[in-house]
């Protein structure tokens, strides 16, 4: 009884949050028509490109079996008492970005290969951005700092290496052996389609969370919450950024504050990565018996520890 009050409690909320935003955005229409085609402008002209073929070729690779050979390496199994095959998941996340980490744990799951505990160990090290995105989109295209991209990679992925240690179990168990080798023809097939509704997926969430932003922007609740914190912009791109790492890495490039202070601001953003792909993230490994606020605790720890090495790394940068 008690679940299922809960529940309605909770659908009834998303409703009526649901029926303000549309009131808000027929009140002015052509604001947020504008919001949309800026959301597909962000998707289309720097992340599309910078995504796309890497995150194809990587799944060819997977398809094909080729970077099976890392699992034999073992050293997530050793450091975190994880499966090993945790040690390819962990390689191929780092090389094709999110959420390429929690759709394969979401495969394993769902082939036996893995249990809820496994996956959830595993969540915490192996949620990272892609380098294309980090030193293409974000240094080359908003940042145009290519040093400070590479600051905020470290950061980022450091903070995934450091963040699996608190989350490390004890327990060692012996695990199946994987084998999810293609053939040629449909390794290329399934790469297509699967990197295709991935990309689709994310343009979608890009766009909506992107006018979400708008809306909260034009309702004056973010700004308010930045007037309180009297922070120069700080806290507006946080927030910003929490809700769509796109947007948010955008508003922090145009901070005015020591370039320390803002390595460590986008490496909160990249490693927290947006709601947009924690809901990709929860849609995944929701299904293999992991609650949600593990997942969430998951990223706010790494992002954490991303910022305060993001700090670190650009006091470097900045003195």
């Amino acid at each position: 009884m008690t679940k299922q009050a809960t529940i309605d409690v909770k659908s009834i909320i998303f409703i009526f949050l649901t029926i303000a935003v549309l009131i808000v955005l027929l009140v002015n229409p052509s604001a947020y028509i504008q919001s949309t085609v800026n959301g597909l402008n962000i998707f289309t002209l720097s992340v599309l490109p910078s995504l796309f073929p890497f995150m194809f070729f990587s799944s060819l690779l997977t398809n094909l079996g080729t970077p099976l050979f890392l699992s034999k390496l073992s050293f997530t199994k050793k450091l975190y008492n994880a499966p090993p095959i945790s040690s390819y998941v962990f390689f191929m996340s780092l090389l094709c970005g999110y959420p390429v980490g929690a759709k394969i744990l979401d495969d394993l799951y769902m082939k036996g290969y893995i249990d809820s505990g496994d996956v959830k160990k595993c969540a915490s090290f192996t949620s990272t951005s892609g380098p294309l995105f980090i030193l293409g989109t974000m240094g080359s295209l908003i940042l145009n700092d290519t040093k400070m991209a590479v600051f905020v990679l470290l950061a980022h992925y450091f903070s995934a290496f450091i963040n699996g240690f608190l989350y490390r179990g004890k327990t060692k168990k012996e695990y199946k052996s994987v084998n999810l080798t293609l053939d040629a023809k449909d390794a290329l097939d399934d790469s297509i389609k699967s990197s295709a509704v991935t990309m689709l997926n994310l343009c979608g969430y890009i766009v909506v969370f992107n006018l979400i932003i708008d809306v909260l922007l034009n309702l004056n609740i973010i700004g308010f919450l930045e007037n309180l914190s009297h922070s120069g912009g700080i806290v507006e791109a946080l927030l910003c950024g929490m809700v769509e790492m796109t947007r948010g890495t955008i508003m922090t490039s145009k901070l005015s504050v020591p370039a320390f202070v803002k390595c460590g601001i986008l490496s909160f953003i990249i490693s927290f990565s947006g709601m947009g792909i924690v809901f990709q993230t929860l849609s995944f490994i929701g299904e293999c018996g992991v609650k949600k606020s593990v997942i969430i605790l998951e990223k706010l720890s790494q992002s954490v520890i991303a910022a305060i090495l993001g700090i670190l790394l650009g006091l470097a940068l900045w003195l």
